[in-house]
């Protein structure tokens, strides 16, 4: 599985996502952090 996260001033809300993500087996796979270039340290 592929999952795919786009990221734009989520820093809030990006450790929430990934445990999340690990909580729901989501482990076997590959993950893709897109950085919209945020001004946040996302």
């Amino acid at each position: 599985m592929t999952v795919i996260i786009p990221i734009y001033n989520a820093a809030d809300a990006l450790r929430r996502c990934l445990d999340s993500l690990v909580r729901h087996g989501a482990g076997a796979g590959e993950l893709l952090l897109i950085d919209d270039a945020s001004p946040d340290p996302a």
